[in-house]
């Protein structure tokens, strides 16, 4: 089976880091003020060795819980008891892993405040969660599990589909003088239940069709996933008025082979939860070869009274067999996508929002379509009835800052081809770039990178380029705290069209555009303006038309839904970026605020039902509105385009008209505000630390 690249790298959704299965990592460290009680650690770990039960079959063979290539662990530093951590959440990332099937993981990880000569305790969390600061000894563990399939003869690395474990160690910090500590070993403990599935097909009615999605359900009561607390001092997960548990756990498969006699892998990770003598669900989606029909193909198993038991660490391995055809204790029901339902539900928030038209695409491992969707009503009231019809499938709406999103791939494809270092000073690339600072801040744009422009670290304020350039001085030094800025963008992409010699709506179109169908989008107004005035002159016409915009990377892509949509997908199955460079582009870096974090390109918000959202949203001159999202877990894209204004009343609805939980938008953007400082920590310094 081809695997989702995001669903296959992410542990969970927070923060996951990048690195090489077998090399030191590539680019240089990211810069940043170190205290001088600053501490660097050297752990290695090993990911508790070969364990596995059966599932209602005789199988005693067994199967390592292995590290990924992708990996972080969570730290939580004590003396004597006493937090030592505060607010940091540090984070140690991977530095190689190796062993068999790469069991074995040393990671690095900076610690600050510590003093010289003294002994501490640390407990370790895998993959990286966030310690509570309320006792020091609560973790708060969004546990959503992930679920993954491997690709055809990969290893089985379980440590990438959301699995939990904990380890505890201790060191010494050197004499003064010295700031690395070495030989912390440990060994992780794993807490959750794995479910190997192995799928085949007899021969028959479903020989050759996809199997999309298998869905697990438990009777009510039965906790098998959501988001709950992990108490080192008891060992268990733990109920505080923060946990949200669910009896059901979907995993969404991405371009699956065919069925046939030969078994198809696929993991899911649990609670560990009793199901003794309980009554499972299994839900099979089935999809024909001609992609038209999906079948959902179900049965029940009662489990053991005494040995089915979802045990911490074990991997529970379920041979299943589609049969020839329905029947039995097989019953089969049909798949709908209730299109209808959804575009009458989208005019009415057209109506009730007095906006003029969207242009929406939504798709998941099932279904795909576009909605664009003409609210007559409103041009009624403008004396324009007859012109809402001109908005069509190609219309082209302005993208605003969604612009950012496709930008980020190419510095990083330039990263992963050896043209850009992320970490190299820009000026070093063109010297005439510290010319467009006012004299007084050049020292500080000598310090700005490729990285800290994607992750809104270089204390430039938001806009577009300029000539005149400086920095917020309460966001400095550089590299130290948040500030989204644009116009930090804009810096990277001048650096760029420097390297490559040509405007940015060329390379894109090098980049991105002609590779996957995106025929008629781009940064240039001149591009396809025609069909751009339809959806800018049918909407409010107060909107300033923005045809005099060079290319600008934060704010000018003209494109639609169907174009965007291309993008999104192509990024779900990890667009043509190595994977190591993917992994770093999409594990989470900062926090960004209480409830996102931000990496090389998107904010990410990590819900306890729908699992990690990726989104980036925009608005131009009050007359263009967009909205992205990726949900790998459920293999989900959805993106919107509306021309013209609107406050933040109608993503909600939207979303939960097409994915079915309105309140998963609740803290995205806009929708609650941003603590004044932007750093989403409780001083001023941004949660990242690393080497």
């Amino acid at each position: 089976m081809k695997m989702n690249k995001i669903s296959a790298f992410l542990a969970a959704a927070v923060l996951v880091a990048a690195c090489s299965a077998a090399a030191e990592p590539s680019s240089s460290p990211i810069r940043e003020v170190v205290p001088l009680s600053s501490y660097t650690l050297h752990l290695k770990g090993v990911s508790n060795p070969e364990v596995k039960t059966s599932f209602g079959n005789p199988d005693g063979s067994k199967m390592p819980l292995l590290w990924s290539r992708a990996d972080a662990l969570g730290l939580f530093v004590t003396k004597d008891g006493a937090d030592v951590s505060g607010a940091q959440n540090i984070v140690a990332k991977v530095e190689k892993s190796k062993g068999p099937g790469f069991n074995t993981g040393t990671f690095l990880a900076k610690v600050d405040g510590l003093s010289p000569g003294t002994r501490y305790d640390v407990r370790i969390c895998y993959p990286y969660y966030y310690f509570s600061g309320e006792s020091g000894s609560v973790m708060t563990n969004r546990l959503c599990p992930w679920q993954r399939q491997p690709a055809p003869g990969s290893s089985a690395h379980i440590g990438r589909s959301g699995g939990f474990a904990v380890a505890s160690a201790e060191f010494t910090t050197p004499a003064e003088g010295e700031s690395t500590v070495q030989g912390i070993e440990f060994e992780l403990e794993h807490k959750t239940a794995y479910i190997w599935y192995e799928v085949s097909a007899a021969a028959g009615t479903y020989t050759g069709w996809s199997l999309k999605r298998i869905v697990l359900t438990a009777p009510e009561g039965v906790s098998l996933a959501g988001s709950t607390n992990y108490d080192f001092a008891s060992g268990e997960f733990t109920l505080n008025d923060r946990v949200s548990r669910v009896n059901s756990v979907s995993l969404d498969i991405e371009s699956p082979e065919a069925l046939s006699s030969t078994p198809q892998s696929a993991y899911m990770v649990v609670f560990p939860t009793s199901v003794a003598g309980a009554q499972l669900k299994f839900d099979y989606y089935l999809s024909n070869p001609a992609g038209d029909r999906t079948v959902i193909l179900s049965h029940t198993r009662t489990m053991g009274a005494s040995s089915t038991l979802f045990s911490p660490g074990k991997l529970y391995h379920l041979m299943e067999q589609i049969p020839a055809s329905s029947g039995g204790e097989w019953t089969e029901g049909e798949y709908t996508f209730d299109s209808e339902a959804i575009r009458s539900g989208i005019e009415s928030i057209l109506r009730r929002a007095s906006l003029p038209s969207v242009h929406l695409t939504y798709q998941d491992n099932l279904h795909k379509e576009t909605f664009v969707v003409v609210n007559n009503s409103f041009y009624a009231s403008e004396g324009r009835t007859s012109e809402g019809s001109l908005i069509n499938e190609d219309s082209i709406y302005e993208a605003a800052s969604v612009s950012k999103v496709p930008f980020a791939y190419v510095p990083m494809k330039m990263y992963d081809d050896g043209e850009l270092d992320l970490d190299r000073p820009l000026y070093e690339y063109w010297p005439g770039l510290l010319d467009n600072f006012v004299e007084s801040a050049r020292e500080n744009a000598k310090l700005v990178t490729a990285r800290l422009c994607l992750l809104h670290m270089t204390g430039m304020p938001n806009g577009g380029w300029g000539t005149s350039m400086d920095f917020s001085a309460s966001y400095l030094p550089v590299g130290s705290r948040i500030l989204y800025s644009g116009q930090a963008l804009c810096v990277l992409q001048k650096v760029i069209e420097h390297i490559k010699g040509k405007d940015f709506d060329e390379i894109a179109r090098d980049y991105i555009f002609s590779k996957i169908g995106m025929d008629t989008s781009a940064y240039l107004y001149s591009k396809y303006s025609s069909i751009y005035e339809n959806a800018h002159t049918y909407g409010y016409p107060s909107h300033t038309r923005h045809t005099a915009w060079e290319s600008g990377v934060h704010a000018t892509l003209r494109t639609n839904s169907i174009q965007f949509n291309q993008f999104l997908r192509w990024f779900l199955d990890g667009s043509d970026l190595s994977p190591e460079v993917y992994e770093e582009m999409m594990r989470p870096y900062v926090r960004y605020n209480a409830n996102n974090m931000r990496t090389l390109g998107w904010f990410v918000e990590h819900h306890e039902e729908l699992g990690p959202i990726f989104w980036h949203n925009g608005i131009n001159g009050g007359g263009f509105r967009s909205w992205a999202f990726m949900m790998p877990e459920r293999g989900v894209s959805l993106c919107w385009f509306v021309n013209a204004t609107y406050s933040y009343n109608i993503q909600a609805p939207l979303f939960g008209l097409l994915v079915g939980n309105k309140t998963a938008v609740g803290t995205l953007g806009g929708m609650t505000a941003l603590p004044s400082d932007k750093t989403g920590s409780a001083g001023s310094t941004p949660i990242y630390y690393y080497d």
